[in-house]
């Protein structure tokens, strides 16, 4: 009875929520309205150089009609929560992890600021992407994805903002591919911007090498400007709620990126999230 459930939940998902053919003339056609400034679209292709078939979920969410937040365990109680425990709990439309952390199951790798909680004061020496948002001044834009490697003033541009996660680059601010080619596969969340401002939540479940998801994110008619990698592997998660779309994305057990203990699974220490405006 349970999966005949599950078959027909799938069959009415589908049916709302189709997957649109990867060479559709209008782009904008492929996204589904989840409530204003919150768009979905859900992506299928064998496109080369990847011989296999990549899934990719992606939410558009428009500055304009949504504040960004930074949820870490290390701020909040000291307590992990799943991804479905971070948006449930602290209301919010959406949410995906902020990066990988050590061991201790709550520092992030990278440079980790929330306005006056510092989670970690070390700039990562490999790490050439920093999402920034909550800006000092209303003149700047409420969010950006700054490239550490292609801007020169990047130093004195995080300071702009109260809010900087700072994580491995995908695609870099000039449309390149920023990752090496490798063997290893994951699956992917990752955070990037389009050309108009918008901020891109991506999800990929199906493992992958990251070179290869980028040759796909690049040429897929979302107009992406830059990107960058927030986790790989079973930790990596994304989960929207809506009046339209209540979905969780959860990443596959075949390799982990970075966290090796088996309780870290299912208990992500930092999330960055969106809450509608008025």
């Amino acid at each position: 009875m349970r999966n005949k459930r599950c078959s027909r939940l799938l069959v009415l998902l589908f049916c709302l929520f189709p997957l649109p053919a990867f060479g559709d003339e209008d782009p904008e056609r492929i996204w589904t309205d989840l409530r204003p400034g919150l768009e979905y679209a859900a992506f299928e292709t064998n496109m080369d150089p990847s011989p296999g078939k990549f899934e990719i979920s992606i939410l558009r969410i428009d500055p304009k009609y949504f504040y960004f937040e930074l949820l870490s365990a290390s701020e909040k109680n000291d307590r992990r929560r799943t991804m479905k425990g971070w948006v449930v709990e602290f209301d919010l439309a959406a949410g995906i992890n902020a990066g990988m952390f050590w061991k201790d199951q709550r520092t992030n790798t990278g440079f980790m600021k929330n306005r006056d909680h510092l989670n970690n004061s070390i700039i990562h020496q490999d790490y050439g992407a920093f999402f920034v948002f909550n800006p000092v001044s209303e003149s700047l834009p409420p969010v950006d994805l700054i490239d550490r490697e292609l801007d020169p003033d990047w130093k004195s541009r995080i300071q702009d903002y109260r809010t900087i996660v700072q994580n491995y680059r995908m695609i870099s601010l000039d449309q390149e591919n920023a990752w090496e080619q490798s063997a290893k596969k994951y699956s992917v969340a990752a955070i990037g911007m389009d050309m108009e401002g918008r901020v891109l939540f991506i999800f990929s479940r199906l493992p992958s090498s990251i070179h290869d998801l980028n040759e796909v994110l690049l040429r897929l008619p979302i107009d992406i400007r830059n990107c960058m990698f927030v986790e790989g592997g079973p930790v990596a998660s994304m989960y929207v709620k809506t009046e339209t779309l209540e979905q969780e994305w959860a990443g596959l057990h075949k390799n982990t990126f970075w966290s090796e203990l088996p309780g870290s699974m299912a208990q992500i220490p930092n999330v960055i999230g969106i809450v509608a405006k008025e």
